[in-house]
């Protein structure tokens, strides 16, 4: 029998591995070939999103992380498919990231780049806001993954148990309001840090 939790936790791992490899390969660091094929895998774990779908979560913290990394997942396939496509017209991404317009282009008025939100602290105005602690965990388990510490012992209802234990610890002692949870990496290990907002 699939083991759902881990099959969860394999599934952000490969969509996070995946969007690296696809921010590599459009920068022009590395180049298709048999060995590093980013469309092969996108296809792989597209199967295993439809499997998954197919099967009955155990619980609805379960059927909401895969609902969020459904969504993410398909968010990044539209994200690489338009970058795909100006690739081939002529927008070259250099090795930072940054676009590069064929000469002919040049003179095309273009918006500023829109700042990435940071994925990596929220600001909760009660313990119950599940979307919220939801994206946190994935960024939590995406940055284990990135520091080489491997998938997380926690599940997404032990994390938001952790998330609301902390909560309710600084909520008594600074009173209601605000506050904001942050990941971070020390020492080679992800942590996770609390504070209440605008109370002393």
């Amino acid at each position: 029998m699939l083991d759902i939790e881990k099959a969860l936790t394999d599934l952000n791992q490969s969509i996070a591995k995946l969007k690296l490899d696809y921010e590599r390969f459009l920068a022009g660091v590395v180049k298709i070939t048999k060995e590093f094929n980013p469309e092969r895998e996108r296809e792989r774990i597209a199967v295993l999103i439809r499997q998954l779908n197919d099967m009955v979560m155990l619980n609805s913290g379960q059927r909401f992380y895969f609902q969020t990394l459904m969504s993410r997942f398909h968010t990044y396939c539209e994200l690489w498919a338009r970058l795909l496509r100006a690739k081939e017209e002529g927008l070259v991404l250099a090795a930072g990231g940054a676009p590069v317009h064929r000469p002919q282009a040049a003179a095309r008025k273009t918006e500023p780049p829109v700042a990435a939100p940071d994925r990596s602290r929220c600001i909760l105005q009660s313990a119950n806001e599940t979307s919220l602690v939801g994206a946190l965990f994935e960024r939590f388990i995406e940055m284990r993954s990135q520091t080489g510490e491997g998938a997380a012992k926690l599940s997404l209802p032990s994390f938001q148990n952790l998330i609301q234990g902390q909560y309710e610890k600084i909520a008594s002692k600074y009173g209601p309001g605000d506050i904001e949870f942050r990941l971070g990496v020390k020492d080679g290990k992800v942590q996770l840090t609390a504070k209440p907002v605008g109370r002393k």
